[in-house]
């Protein structure tokens, strides 16, 4: 009785750290793909060029908080991840640490949201609300 627990204890285990595995390996490519997605596209910088601006003068922003962001949303993306497993150290604490950082991590999305939809948008003027009217219709 007692071997076949241990045995059945250990195949349990070992079934967990694969899972666990499995779980790091996707949960991996997640937080690289959407870091990517941020930086490229969301935040419109470029890791070859410093994660400045191809157009350094087009910037809203002092130059060292382009790539202390960049860094600070892998660093908090990450943290929000690992968060979600079952086997982390689940506290209050460390839930609210989380969670506000989190909010922070957004704040920080949306400051530079913005800031690339506005460098693209104000001389292009992209941005248009035309209806068609009863009188413009043919």
């Amino acid at each position: 009785g007692a071997l076949y627990a241990a045995s059945d204890e250990a195949e349990n285990e070992d079934r967990s750290t694969s899972y666990w595995r499995i779980w790091l390996f996707f949960a991996t490519i997640a937080v690289l793909f959407k870091y990517y997605w941020d930086i490229y596209h969301d935040f419109g910088l470029s890791p070859s060029n410093g994660f400045m601006r191809a157009d350094k003068e087009r910037h809203l922003y002092y130059e060292w908080f382009y790539p202390f962001i960049s860094v600070l949303n892998l660093v908090l993306r990450c943290g929000w991840c690992l968060s979600l497993t079952q086997w982390s150290v689940h506290t209050d604490i460390l839930s609210t640490c989380v969670a506000c950082s989190e909010v922070l991590r957004r704040g920080l999305w949306n400051l530079l949201r913005l800031e690339n939809e506005h460098i693209n948008n104000a001389g292009n003027f992209r941005a248009s609300s035309y209806r068609m009217f009863e009188k413009d219709r043919p």
